[in-house]
């Protein structure tokens, strides 16, 4: 039988599994747990109290509900068979994504609609994967995008319609080499936004109970069903605590809306109140929010309550310019926009103002909205013009901001070091920058013991925290559990204990299920890939794992079926490759051998082994 030269084998996933280990943590902090147990809790809160449909609200409120349900916000998740009222699925052309040689195809059958991804070498297809569409999310007004899920797990498809420009391209972040494929788990950071009664299930990144429906009532007058309770026993409106925003004060009324158009980074204040913020309280009771400069005049697509607030309207309105002045949350804008906004900019600046402050003497000739708001692309999403709520005299006079990456206070309130220095903590994690996190060092002071943990993780180096340690043993967060695990292993201490109490408290967590495996597998315990597949059939590490084992056992059916899987979910996965060429030599499947083997020397052309074993095949 024909081998492979000795050094190939050697190369399998678990001769590199530490390496791997470090890789996979060091990438995945961007979706670690980056908020405090006050914060999941948050998350676990919204269950079937804002999921209760408009149409309970529809006896008394018809025309509200039925206008609504034909807003972005009433169409903000929807089931899959209704991609084709938001997308063009006929005769679509493929998108081709040249940084990973990855092609995408938008596909309708009977079952339903897909996406297929496909990788061509010359004429030939040499990878191919198809997922089915379960979710529509996104207005409709400017793009929508679409999920997929698997065993409750919900996960971004690669691809998205861009109706202004009515093409299919990548999804927002996959361009320009970030393609995720179909793995971007979608977290509750991403539905708080878009849907309305999700159910997260505890300690899970992206799995649910349920993902929900599109926003409801509740999501911005609160406590629904309280008042539908009291409207059914006849007693009077004013006893229930439904949330009534024209009732409410300007900056409490517009913190309703930044829930969702505020872009920054949000940080939990010191001394917070008990609870939840909730439509009707005050956001900057609870947050503190932290816009990164860009250096010029970016902004990102939900930028709008930032933008708005740096504009001389709104800070000389006295409170009187927020965002339903101009914008009715239950009603499409009509056909006339320019005609419409307009009217909204002269009920404050009347005609005589007008005329006299702005060179278009006949109004019918003016245009408020293009001459004072600048419409251009987003810095976050492609293919997507949005205008820009910072109102100017001159918005095309490039206006220097804040340095890239300086952060500055949203609202220019005063704020406390501790509150600037998690935010610094959570730029540096999510970014990688290495120098930005030993920034954050300055600011350890004022962090308590778990803030110090997360930072002492994130910089990656030998050494305990410098506080007491010993509330440690009791850790209930599972990631941060996890992260004192890794801090003491570098550090020489004992560790798997914590991480296998870790994992153990969250079992639906994939990468924390799949870290335990390889540290089963480091210390000679037995690893349970198994768990990994159950969850997500496609991971590419466990079927690569999976594939090794049964390889060196000689169960070359077990050890194709799984290496297959690992290259269908990851075709750049060279171990899983390097594995299947053997396991094809070490089988006599010569052909198949041969091709593996040449497909190495495309996507590694100087290394000489792969050559050597394509040499040896008679």
């Amino acid at each position: 039988m024909i081998r492979l030269p000795r050094n190939l084998p050697a190369l399998s996933l678990l001769a590199a599994s530490s390496c791997w280990l470090w890789l996979l943590i060091q990438t995945s902090c961007q979706t670690e747990e980056k908020q405090s147990d006050i914060q999941n809790q948050v998350k676990q809160q919204n269950t079937e109290k804002a999921s209760i449909s408009p149409q309970a609200c529809r006896p008394c409120h018809q025309a509200i509900v039925d206008s609504f349900l034909l807003t972005g916000k009433g169409k903000s998740l929807q089931t899959a068979s209704h991609s084709a009222d938001f997308a063009d699925w006929v005769n679509p052309a493929p998108v081709y994504d040249r940084h990973r040689d990855l092609h995408y195809l938008p596909e309708r059958t009977v079952g339903g609609f897909y996406i297929l991804e496909y990788r061509l070498a010359d004429s030939d297809t040499i990878h191919q994967r198809r997922e089915k569409v379960s979710q529509v999310v996104g207005s409709g007004n400017q793009t929508v995008s679409f999920f997929r899920e698997e065993n409750g797990y919900l996960y971004e498809m690669p691809l998205t319609w861009y109706r202004k420009k009515a093409i299919w391209d990548l999804s927002p972040g996959y361009e320009n080499g970030g393609n995720y494929g179909f793995g971007r788990e979608i977290g509750t950071e991403c539905l708080e936004c878009h849907a309305s009664g999700y159910e997260p299930v505890l300690h899970s990144l992206n799995r649910y109970r349920s993902s929900g429906s599109a926003l409801t009532c509740g999501a911005c007058h609160g406590e629904v069903e309280n008042h539908l309770a009291h409207m059914k026993n006849g007693k009077r409106a004013r006893e229930d605590k439904i949330v009534r925003l024209k009732q409410l004060d300007p900056q409490i009324q517009m913190d309703v809306c930044r829930q969702c158009h505020l872009e920054g980074i949000k940080v939990r204040k010191d001394n917070s109140p008990a609870g939840n913020f909730s439509p009707g309280k005050r956001f900057s009771d609870y947050y503190e929010i932290f816009i990164e400069g860009s250096g010029n005049q970016d902004f990102g697509f939900a930028s709008h309550a930032e933008r708005l607030q740096m504009s001389k309207c709104f800070q000389k309105s006295g409170g009187r310019l927020t965002c339903t002045g101009c914008h009715d949350p239950h009603a499409r804008l009509p056909d006339d926009s320019q005609s419409f906004f307009n009217g909204k900019c002269l009920s404050c600046h009347n005609e005589n103002s007008h005329q006299t402050a702005c060179r278009m003497a006949k109004r019918e000739k003016s245009n408020c909205i293009s001459c004072h708001l600048r419409k251009s692309g987003t810095s976050d999403i492609p293919h997507v013009n949005s205008t820009d709520h910072w109102i100017r005299k001159n918005p095309g006079v490039s206006t220097l901001g804040p340095r890239k990456g300086e952060l500055r206070h949203f609202a220019g309130r005063q704020f406390s070091r501790r509150e600037l220095g998690l935010a610094r903590l959570h730029q540096a994690e999510t970014s990688g920058d290495k120098q930005k996190l030993e920034e954050v060092k300055q600011f350890l002071s004022e962090f308590n013991s778990e803030e110090k943990l997360r930072f002492h993780y994130l910089l990656g180096k030998p050494g305990l925290p410098d506080t007491d340690t010993a509330g440690f043993r009791d850790l209930e967060n599972p990631m941060l559990r996890y992260q004192w695990a890794e801090v003491k292993k570098r550090s020489g201490l004992p560790w798997y204990s914590d991480l296998a109490i870790a994992a153990g408290k969250a079992p639906d967590r994939i990468e924390l299920l799949y870290r335990k495996a390889l540290a089963d597998e480091e210390t000679g315990r037995k690893p349970d890939y198994q768990a990994i597949l159950k969850r997500n059939a496609l991971h590419p590490e466990a079927n690569l794992n999976m594939g090794y084992e049964e390889l060196q056992s000689g169960n070359y059916v077990k050890a194709e079926f799984f290496l297959k899987n690992a290259l269908k979910g990851n075709p750049d996965k060279i171990l899983a490759r390097e594995n299947l060429a053997r396991c094809y030599l070490e089988s006599g499947r010569f052909s198949e051998a041969r091709k593996e083997l040449n497909l190495l020397i495309k996507q590694n052309p100087g290394e000489l082994r792969y050559r050597q074993a394509l040499a040896s095949i008679p």
